[in-house]
């Protein structure tokens, strides 16, 4: 008895312990809920403040709501009201949702938009395999909501009320955006149903106003379920240059879809035009048309672009873009097409295409020119193909391909920069052969054509351009290696050497170039010759030294001579001629001599015609004539007659005076007036003897045959195999 007497007592005892508990926590039930409230939050890293103004079976009311930093909430809000039954209950949803004095507080970065400490709060991605969404709530109510997004272009305020009520099966909800920013105000305005049963949304909204990027018009629609929803928007859009690097003269017009398959996925499309668009820094347009969409993550468009204008670089009547955009990689690749298009003080281009790939800051691609047209006229250099790749950033690209000329034509290395409004090129010719007639300079340089016309042997070169500030500057360098080249004026054969131009329009170089030629022909037959010399910007060429070797001794002249005249001026030294090789290259049977002739002939040029003006070529020293008779004698007599009283004398004419003077055409014959004083000592016995003969002679065979082989100077050689990249180790 005893003990079930202490069991009964203990039983009451717990039992009024319970009861005692359940009515303290029933009194105390508000402190409670905030302090668990509280707790939770702050677990989740969100400090907070509220106060429960009533608590029941069937709803709550809360004040004074502060989220974030007490002294400055990301969230705060007045009064909300919440009501709920148990079917609510088991259907997951409130009753009724009533808000007043709502104060959100956001930032717009670059990654998308923060809460701040409500930022903890949000869940992770939506799982497709999920329950479809529900609503979280039957009816609701919002007053007085305010919400204020800062971002660089300023602060944008927002104001909103609405509601949500039930109409049988539905829920039929409508609401009103009032947003103020530095640019101007915003409306949005709109209002629809939702089937509680079907889920099936059926909503329409329109949107009015200036955002920080911008005035949009349009009209939004949306359809399908909370599951598998899709949005439909059009309207018009007009950039604000302040905020976003493009501008356009009249309004962007859109129109377009998004949706939200079962599964998950999203993707949208849409449609779009604008006219009068400028990209800073970039280009303008003259109009921009194209659709654009998403799918598994991809962002496609295809662009047609009119009247293209990239200032300094590049205009095109239309072109063609095709873009893709990964979402996940952040890489974005496009093709570029425009059949023609103009690049400025540059070429026309045609067939122009290109396929880049922009991977953050780094870009790189590949580019094509069916047919590059220099302006000139004539033309520089004959239509280009070009191929090249792209590799740097947006800021600064290289690049580096090949260019082109006609048929079996020359082969061009490329490589140079690109910045804004600024292009550095180099052009590289490999040691190339000539002979081929798609290699020739007419065609090839067709600005040359009339001035060279043939050519053979081998050439390079290297050329630098540079455009900037909308001027073209150049310079190169082009090497010769036994190049035969025939001019309306002149024929020149084994050419060798290195020429440097600092200016190509007009040609211009630099003093002391030197090349080697084996023979020049120009009315005036040389050979064996090296020229020093410098061409200036009036289209002067400055012969600072030439040499050419003749009989034993040399051929030279200096001086200042206008390309573009017809008539030129200039004065041939003779130095250290032999007389011996002289006469032997006159190839008279019999004849020959000592001594050595200088002097100074006088050339007159007109066209391919040149002629002699009282030449005159002296003896320097004393020497012998020497004939012997013969059949040569004979020879000689029947072809000089004059000569035939003196051949005697001249058997062995010791002459102390030996002059020449000399006129005519030298593609002809010339008229050389020899006077010569001296004494034969076994004719006469040694009397002195004084002849004054008149010949004419071919002198230009002469010149031909007195000309005396030599080897290219070891400098210009040397420079010309450097400069072919084949310098010796």
């Amino acid at each position: 008895m005893p003990r079930a007497r202490a069991a009964a007592f203990i039983a009451l005892a717990l039992s009024g312990a319970l009861v005692l508990a359940l009515a303290i926590a029933l009194w105390q039930r508000i402190p409670l809920v905030e302090w668990i409230a509280r707790r939770e939050l702050l677990a989740r890293g969100v400090p907070s403040e509220l106060r429960v103004v009533e608590l029941s079976l069937r709803g709550a009311e809360l004040a004074d709501v502060k989220l974030g930093d007490p002294a400055a909430p990301d969230l705060a809000l007045a009064h909300a009201t919440l009501a709920w039954s148990w079917d609510g209950v088991r259907a997951g949803r409130l009753d009724r949702v009533a808000l007043r004095g709502l104060r959100l507080h956001a930032r717009a970065e670059g990654t998308g938009i923060s809460f701040g400490a409500l930022d903890a709060l949000r869940g992770a991605e939506p799982d497709a395999e999920a329950e479809p969404l529900t609503l979280p709530f039957l009816e609701a109510e919002l007053a007085d909501a305010e919400a204020v997004v800062d971002s660089e272009q300023g602060a944008l305020r927002l104001r909103a009320h609405g509601s949500a009520r039930p109409e049988g099966e539905l829920v039929r909800a409508s609401f009103e955006l009032h947003g103020e920013s530095p640019q101007g105000a915003l409306d949005f305005g709109g209002g629809g149903t939702l089937g509680l049963v079907s889920q099936e949304i059926a909503a329409a909204g329109a949107i009015e106003g200036v955002t920080p990027w911008g005035r949009v018009s349009g009209n939004v629609r949306l359809l399908g379920t909370l599951a598998t929803l899709r949005i439909e928007l059009s309207g018009n859009a007009l950039p604000d240059p302040k905020a976003l690097p493009v501008s356009t003269a009249a309004p962007f017009e859109f129109e377009g879809f998004a949706t939200r398959a079962a599964d998950g996925e999203l993707s949208a499309e849409t449609t779009f035009s604008a006219n009068g668009v400028a990209i800073e820094e970039l280009a303008t347009l003259a109009s921009i048309s194209g659709e654009a969409t998403l799918r598994d993550d991809v962002a496609e468009a295809q662009l047609a672009l009119r009247g293209v204008d990239a200032p300094g670089l590049l205009r095109a009547e239309q072109a063609s873009v095709r873009a893709s955009y990964s979402l996940a990689s952040g890489e974005l690749r496009a093709r570029v097409e425009a059949a023609r298009a103009l690049a400025p003080d540059l070429a026309r281009l045609e067939g122009l295409s290109a396929d880049l790939r922009l991977a953050g800051d780094a870009l790189e691609g590949d580019v094509r020119v069916a047919r590059a047209l220099e302006l000139s006229t004539p033309a520089l250099i004959a239509p280009l193909r070009i191929e090249a790749k792209l590799s740097g950033s947006l800021q600064r690209v290289g690049l580096s391909g090949k260019a082109y000329t006609p048929g079996d034509g020359l082969v061009f290395d490329l490589s140079g920069a690109l910045e804004r409004e600024r292009l550095e090129l180099r052009v590289v010719l490999p040691e190339t052969d000539l002979s081929p007639k798609t290699r020739q300079p007419d065609r090839v340089f067709p600005w040359l054509a009339g001035a060279i016309e043939a050519a053979r042997g081998k050439v390079g070169g290297e050329g630098l351009a540079s455009y900037a500030d909308e001027k073209l500057s150049a310079s190169g360098v082009i090497a010769l290696n036994g190049a035969d080249l025939v001019t309306e004026y002149a024929t020149l054969r084994g050419l060798m050497g290195v020429v440097t131009a600092t200016e190509m329009d007009p040609l211009v170089t630099p003093p002391g170039q030197r090349i080697w030629m084996q023979s020049v022909e120009v009315g005036l037959p040389l050979g064996n010759g090296t020229m020093k010399f410098e061409l200036r910007p009036d289209g002067i060429l400055y012969v600072e030294e030439s040499e050419w070797s003749f009989a034993g001794g040399k051929l030279a002249f200096t001086g200042a001579f206008p390309l573009d005249a017809r008539e030129r001026k200039l004065e041939l030294r003779v130095e250290g001629v032999s007389v011996e090789k002289l006469l032997a290259a006159l190839d008279f049977d019999g004849l020959a001599g000592t001594g050595v002739l200088g002097g100074v002939t006088p050339l007159l040029q007109s066209g391919p015609q040149v002629r002699v003006q009282d030449g005159e070529l002296r003896a320097t020293e004393t020497g012998v004539i020497r004939f012997t008779s013969g059949e040569g004698g004979a020879a000689l007599a029947r072809k000089q007659p004059q000569l035939g009283s003196v051949l005697g004398a001249l058997e062995n004419l010791h002459y102390d005076e030996l002059s020449l003077t000399i006129n005519g055409d030298l593609s002809d014959r010339v008229d050389v007036k020899m006077h010569i004083r001296g004494r034969n000592p076994n004719f006469q016995k040694g009397r002195p003897v004084v002849l004054n003969v008149n010949v004419d002679l071919p002198l230009g065979s002469l010149l031909r045959a007195a000309a005396v082989a030599t080897g290219v100077p070891d400098e210009i050689e040397e420079q010309v195999q450097k400069a072919m990249g084949k310098e010796k180790p």
